[in-house]
């Protein structure tokens, strides 16, 4: 008789010990098989591909003409199965490759410091999760890792309570921070709420510190190339409430790469707010 396989599941009839080699057919029996095993062989392929030398996981995939392999399915071009948390999909640098990398971010980006150190007696100081960074009563509040590779420039934005006096901002890395002379220049202009037109200005050709506004209320730092060795740059703009505004830039005469960075009363007292430092997008 005919099989049905692999249009359907064939049934067949076993012969039971005491049967002769007539009844069933045995002609018929050795036929079917036949028919059997070479529909099988026809359905699964060719090739030297033994399940025991495969690969966990892997199917019976067509590959061409009549062959068939144990291989991966739906993950062909992929360089690296393993992906970290938050990683995508992306093309690799060879033809027909995609590998896990972690995307670009866009915009801005908080960075979350390594870690802060304050000074002075009852003075506090911490970084959260999302990298804010909060201090109390502080002469100075030193943020590490705030700098690295991944940005070529950041943003600052410093919001503090404190005594109405220069705020200033220097560079460090492994610890020690720039205090040179002549290593900082800067150019800065303000005025009070009652005029319209600019009441003051002071610059720093041979400076041991960048000033970034007062002490109190808000300011926004631009720093350019910290991390890079080259000339690091910064522009800022600062609010207070008993004058309208300060401006200024300036950029640094060494090219040293720096990854910390300090703020400190210039003269004499505390600080205590919040910093928040973010990566712009390369």
């Amino acid at each position: 008789m005919a099989i049905n396989f692999p249009t359907s599941l064939d049934s067949l009839s076993n012969p039971a010990s005491g049967d002769k080699l007539d009844n069933p057919s045995h002609s018929t029996q050795h036929g079917n098989a036949n028919d059997v095993l070479e529909a099988l062989e026809t359905k699964l392929g060719i090739g030297a591909s033994p399940a025991g030398s495969a690969t966990a996981g892997f199917p019976l995939v067509h590959s061409t003409g009549g062959t068939t392999s144990w291989a991966q399915v739906g993950y062909q071009g992929i360089t690296s199965g393993t992906a970290s948390s938050g990683q995508v999909l992306t093309a690799g640098t060879a033809t027909g490759t995609s590998i896990w990398s972690t995307p670009s971010a866009s915009g801005l980006t908080q960075i979350v410091p390594t870690s802060v150190a304050v000074a002075g007696v009852g003075s506090s100081g911490s970084v959260d999760a999302n990298g804010a960074v909060t201090f109390s009563t502080t002469t100075n509040i030193d943020i590490s890792g705030a700098f690295s590779s991944t940005y070529q420039n950041y943003r600052i934005i410093y919001t503090s309570t404190g005594t109405g006096q220069d705020l200033g901002m220097r560079f460090g890395t492994g610890g020690t921070y720039n205090s040179t002379a002549g290593n900082y220049r800067y150019n800065l202009q303000y005025a009070v709420y009652t005029s319209g037109t600019i009441v003051g200005a002071a610059s720093g050709a041979s400076a041991t510190t960048f000033i970034v506004g007062n002490t109190g209320f808000y300011s926004i730092v631009d720093i350019l190339s910290p991390f890079a060795t080259a000339n690091t740059g910064y522009i800022f703009q600062h609010s207070r409430d008993d004058y309208g505004f300060m401006t200024g830039a300036g950029a640094m005469t060494v090219t040293t790469s720096y990854d910390q960075v300090r703020f400190y009363p210039t003269a004499s007292g505390t600080i205590t707010g919040t910093i928040r430092i973010y990566g712009y997008k390369n």
